[in-house]
């Protein structure tokens, strides 16, 4: 059973799939938006995966979190993907320190 501390701190599972059936369904800017909460929750889920030692879980998280930012990128402006590109670069920085 997973610890609910843990769970809350990580994304995968159920919250995951729930999130990517809802992503399929939406359209115009709230795909966008939902898009790029996942993508922060993906790259906050690959930071602790990173202190929690599960580098595997943290690189899987980090690749949904870049195919999160095409589906942002072929939407909205450049600016907007540069800070999730930013994100992505800083927990990948922190992959290789640990």
């Amino acid at each position: 059973m997973v610890s609910p501390i843990v769970h809350a701190q990580t994304y995968s599972g159920f919250d995951k799939f729930t999130d990517n059936i809802k992503l399929f369904f939406s359209f115009g800017d709230n795909k966008v938006k939902l898009a790029l909460e996942i993508g922060e929750k993906e790259v906050d889920s690959a930071a602790e995966n990173v202190k929690l030692g599960n580098k595997d879980q943290a690189r899987k998280n980090l690749d949904s979190a870049s195919n999160k930012l095409n589906i942002v990128q072929s939407k909205i402006t450049s600016e907007a993907t540069e800070e999730l590109k930013e994100q992505v670069k800083e927990v990948e920085k922190s992959i290789m320190v640990v």
